[in-house]
């Protein structure tokens, strides 16, 4: 699952990201401890996997201000979705707008524009 913004000067900030399987499953957040990766790091201790790490109160990640950042995990195998649920910092006002939500079985690299 990968988020991508639009736009020349954007970032990309989430606190976590929850991808849930169908309630008819064991309910359980698919995206818990999953490889993730991002376009940039803003700094040293804004790693990916922070939004996957199931401690939504604690860190948060965030990429450097640049042309279509993205942000995405992969689930390692191909799964039924029913809910994909993001949170951003409390501290940051700015909110996730224009932005795509894409989901593959096949491994995504570069940006929408390539």
């Amino acid at each position: 699952m990968r988020i991508q913004l639009e736009g020349s000067q954007n970032y990309i900030d989430l606190r976590e990201v929850e991808i849930w399987a169908p309630a008819s499953a064991t309910r359980a957040n698919l995206a818990i401890g999953r490889a993730a990766t991002q376009s940039t790091t803003s700094v040293a201790n804004d790693l990916a996997e922070t939004a996957v790490d199931g401690l939504s109160n604690l860190y948060y990640q965030m990429t450097r201000t640049e042309s279509r950042p993205w942000w995405q995990v992969d689930l390692g195998a191909l799964r039924e979705i029913s809910t994909i649920s993001l949170f951003k910092p409390t501290c940051c006002a700015s909110p996730l707008l224009n932005f795509y939500l894409l989901v593959s079985d096949e491994p995504m690299t570069g940006t929408l524009d390539e």
